[in-house]
């Protein structure tokens, strides 16, 4: 089994993550983790990704989404 780690991080200063989802592109939920500490950068680890292009979401303490892309190959 493979595992994949990635950092995630947030470049506003007064926020912090409340929690990370990725989606494949079928739109399929694939990770979902809730944070209850004010933390400005996570690492998430997948177990064994599919090779292809993923969306994450992330939700600050102050109620912003943001959003970006993962590849894996």
């Amino acid at each position: 089994m493979t595992i994949r780690v990635f950092e995630i991080g947030l470049i506003e200063n007064a926020a912090s993550i409340q929690s990370i989802q990725i989606f494949d592109m079928l739109g399929k939920l694939v990770y979902d983790k809730k944070y209850d500490t004010e933390l400005k950068a996570v690492t998430v680890k997948m177990d064994a990704p599919k090779a292809g292009t993923y969306i994450y979401k992330v939700i600050t303490s102050g109620g912003k989404v943001g959003s970006g892309n993962l590849v894996i190959e």
